[in-house]
This record gives C-alpha cells, sequence and structure tokens, in this order.
C-alpha cells in the first residue's frame, strides 16, 4: 500500500508536508518512497495520523449510555449499572462491542484496552470489524476464595481463546478489578498469570476516596504502597484512572515502570477527582489516555478526551502553561505503545501500520496555523483508517461491517435490557 502525497503527516519528531509513507504487509515500510504498491491512497487533502489508542474502556457498556447520569460512582453502580449487568450475555456483549467499535473507529480509534465479560464475544466483534485489541475479564472475588477461583478459571480461559482462536491483532491481558475488591491471593494469582502469558496486568487504581480509604483501612497502606509491597508494579502494569495520589506514590509509580491511564471525562461525570496528570509526568510516570465505557463519558471519542486532558490540567493548576499541546498529544500515542510494549502510537519505519488520515477540508481544520493544535483542541473529522495494513473505513463508512444493521440491532437490545 502506497499512501501518497499526503499534505501532513504527524511524526514523533516533527509534521511533515507532502510525504508518502509505505506500507507493507502490516507494518510501515517507510516514511517516504514512492515504490509502486497494490493500493494507492492519494492524500493531498490529508493528515495521516498514527491510530488513537483507547486504554482504558469497557466496550460493551456502549449499550448502557445515558442510562444512568449525575450519581454519584456508588449510587451509579449499585443502584443501575451493576443490575443491568446482571441481564448480559454473551450475544448481548457482543452487539454492545460491535456498537462501540463503529464508534472507536469513526472518532480515530485503532486500537482499544478492554476489561469486561463476555471476553470470547467482544473479540469475535472486534475480529469482524478489524480493530486492534487488548481483552481481559473483569475479575473481583470480594474474599470469597470460591468466586476467585471461578473469575480466575475464566482469565485462564480467555487468555487461552485469544491466544489460539484469533488473529493477532487481539491480544490477551489479565484484569482483577481494583484492590478493594480483590482479594490478596487473587492479586497475586493475577500476577502470575501475566507473568506466564506475558500480558499486560490491567485493573482500576486509586479512582475515589472511598477506593483510598478502604484499603487503608484494611491494610494500613496507601493502594500504590499496597500493590508495590505485593510485587504487581512493573512496566506491564496498566492502572486506569490514577487519581488520589501524591508525590511519592507518583515516585513509587515511575520507578517501577508502571502506566496511568488518565479518564478525565468519566472522573469529571462521576467526580471522582481530577488526577494529577501533570505532576505524574513531571516524576516520570507514563500517562496514557482513556474513555471508560460509554455509560460513564458518554462517548468514547479519543480527540474529545484529549482536549479535556489538557483543558483539566490547566485549569486545576490556574496556569495555562501547564499540558503543552506537545505533551498531551503523546498520551493517546507514544505513551500508549509504551505501556502496551507495542510497535504502534507512531509513524515510523518498522511500527504497525495503524494510520487514519484526518480530512483537513473540514472546517475544525480551517484555519490551520498549526495542525497539532487544531488536532488537540478543535477535534477531527476521519475519513480513513486502516489498522494492520487493511483498510477498515473509507469515506467515514466501515468496509468490513453493515453498520445500520448494528446500530438497529444494539439499540434493541439496549431497550430489552432496560425495560425487563
Amino acid at each position: 500500500m502506497l499512501i501518497k502525497n499526503a499534505r501532513f503527516v504527524l511524526t514523533p519528531d516533527k509534521v511533515l508536508e507532502n510525504e508518502n509513507i509505505v506500507v507493507k504487509g502490516s507494518h510501515i515500510e517507510s516514511v517516504g518512497g514512492s515504490n509502486k504498491k497494490d493500493e494507492v491512497i492519494d492524500a493531498p487533502g490529508y493528515a495521516v495520523l498514527p491510530g488513537l489508542v483507547n486504554m482504558h474502556t469497557h466496550a460493551s457498556m456502549n449499550l448502557f449510555r445515558g442510562v444512568s447520569d449525575d450519581k454519584e460512582l456508588q449510587s451509579w453502580l449499585e443502584e443501575d449499572i451493576w443490575p443491568l449487568e446482571e441481564k448480559l450475555d454473551g450475544e448481548k456483549s457482543y452487539w454492545g462491542a460491535l456498537h462501540a467499535f463503529i464508534e472507536m473507529i469513526k472518532t480515530g480509534t485503532t486500537c482499544f484496552n478492554d476489561m469486561y465479560f463476555f471476553m470470547d464475544k467482544v473479540a469475535e466483534a472486534a475480529d469482524e470489524v478489524g480493530i486492534r485489541g487488548y481483552l481481559g475479564h473483569g475479575m473481583l472475588d470480594l474474599g470469597n476464595e470460591e468466586k476467585m477461583e471461578k473469575e480466575l478459571k475464566e482469565t485462564r480461559r480467555i487468555v487461552k481463546t485469544l491466544n489460539k482462536g484469533f488473529s493477532n491483532r487481539l491480544k490477551p491481558t489479565v484484569t482483577p478489578h481494583s484492590a478493594e475488591i480483590c482479594s490478596e491471593d487473587l492479586l497475586f494469582e493475577s500476577k502470575r498469570i501475566s507473568e506466564e502469558e506475558k500480558a499486560p496486568l490491567h485493573m482500576h487504581i486509586v479512582e475515589t476516596e472511598k477506593e483510598v480509604e478502604e484499603v487503608v483501612e484494611e491494610k494500613g497502606m496507601h493502594p500504590i504502597e499496597y500493590l508495590d509491597n505485593l510485587g504487581l508494579l512493573d512496566e506491564k502494569f496498566i492502572g486506569a484512572h490514577g487519581v488520589h495520589l501524591d508525590r511519592e506514590h507518583m515516585k513509587i509509580l515511575a520507578e517501577s515502570g508502571a502506566s496511568v491511564v488518565h479518564n478525565p471525562c468519566s472522573n469529571m461525570k462521576l467526580a471522582s477527582g481530577i488526577s494529577p496528570v501533570a505532576d505524574m509526568l513531571k516524576e516520570g510516570v507514563n500517562v496514557t489516555l482513556g474513555t471508560d465505557g460509554a455509560a460513564s463519558n458518554n462517548n468514547l471519542n479519543m480527540f474529545e478526551e484529549m482536549k479535556i486532558a489538557g483543558l483539566l490540567q490547566k485549569v486545576h493548576h490556574s496556569d495555562p502553561t501547564v499540558m503543552s499541546v506537545d505533551e498531551t498529544v503523546k498520551l493517546p500515542w507514544e505513551n500508549a505503545g509504551r505501556a502496551l510494549g507495542e510497535k504502534i502510537g507512531a509513524i515510523k519505519k518498522g511500527y504497525l501500520a495503524d494510520l487514519i488520515l484526518v480530512d483537513l477540508d473540514d472546517v475544525r481544520m480551517k484555519p490551520n496555523h498549526n495542525l497539532t493544535s487544531n488536532l488537540v483542541y478543535s477535534g477531527a473529522k476521519v475519513d480513513t483508517s486502516i489498522i494492520d495494513g487493511e483498510v477498515v473505513m473509507k469515506d467515514n463508512k466501515l468496509t468490513k461491517v453493515d453498520e445500520e444493521k448494528i446500530k438497529n440491532k444494539a439499540e434493541e437490545i439496549a431497550e430489552e435490557l432496560i425495560s425487563k
């Protein structure tokens, strides 16, 4: 594949102009060059960017968009979300995930990191659409040994299924829910499976003050200290939210090589607090970006998430110089690739060909005094999405699935869930 005459190409070092990108198979062969390929995409009116990486989400929760607003986290969960989740099954999760993947791809996401239920069905949906994904069964045991064994069994099943039954685009993760509702034994076993499978360990960390208080009361230490003492924190660890942290906790995270996923919209909606992202970056923590699920966001638009992440830090610090656009764009791209240990999130030779073409004729891109500023603060219209070297969306229409069928079926299921 040859992407020809792109008006702009966003690389880690600079914005290139009027450049070609050569794709061979699933990887970028070169930035520059003009070898004739089987497929040519002429792109003089487009900016070519790395696909965005949504580092923390729950795809099937698209079925719950808008069912519960204006509640604090515990009430939101106990009164609305958990009862609905009890009605989920594999078929419903499949259609909810398909719906989410349409939304992701249309807004520029090419890779997602998911923690939820019925993950083999979510993987089927991801394979069908052509998106890249990291998937883990969300585990919690509340100290119940029988439930712990059941959760670990399901995790092992999902790991085995993903490793043998799907394309290389889909990889397993190990996903205990959080420190306050997972036993030490479950966390230990999660770490062991993560090491055995060389898979990321993805969990929620210090999202709410209540979580911190419960762990401090039971374990006598802050959750970050607790996880560090258990040996969970390393370069494979991905902690979602990271809201309630002080400098010492940031230093622990930085020294361990762990990554944190900032979810500003979800944290704001549930009033969980403001993650100290600017301070974490100063301490050397690898911070990435995620949307969380559509029930607490309520969309999966990573361009919007990027804007809010930057602006939230500025107002939090009363300092407009905090979180420059050059820092902000690293969160869903370079930093995400580092967290996953994958060659994604950058347009470089040898990296996976996960690319999006943004329409420069869109009104939000004009005038174009600064491409990066427009992308972070104005948003973008994504025309084409290439994942693993394959065009999965062209002219803002997905190429591998029937969008209308999926939207109608997901809406039907969502109504059924609410009406029961």
